[in-house]
């Protein structure tokens, strides 16, 4: 009885006209940042919310979306690439490095960029 009811109250207000139709469906998005497109400088694992591997792994020089900013999971820092899925952080970022000698640096095919010095 009480479905009823609550059917011939809304029609009744689509019918008078007291309510949009916007007003009453109800709202169940969640808020989603945006994503960045993000290329994997390494070979890497996801994991997920807790730090655990899934098992899957990103080859690298692919691209991947990544939403928010860093997440840190058991003191390692994470970008979230999907919904409980995430990849660490030094494998998109890269790690700075200081040279402290002459060395020649190398690109994924094995050769050594040439780099003139100013």
């Amino acid at each position: 009885m009480l479905r009823k009811k609550n059917v011939f109250t809304l029609g009744t207000a689509l019918v008078l006209g007291l309510g949009s139709i916007g007003s009453l469906a109800i709202n169940n998005s969640t808020k989603v940042d945006a994503a960045t497109r993000r290329t994997i400088m390494s070979k890497s694992i996801v994991y997920n919310q807790n730090g655990s591997s899934t098992g899957k792994k990103i080859s690298t020089y692919k691209s991947v979306n990544v939403y928010g900013n860093k997440v840190t999971i058991k003191g390692k820092t994470y970008y979230q690439i999907g919904n409980n899925k995430y990849v660490r952080a030094v494998n998109i970022d890269g790690t700075s490095r200081t040279i402290y000698h002459n060395a020649y640096i190398y690109n994924n095919k094995g050769k050594h960029n040439r780099v003139e010095e100013d």
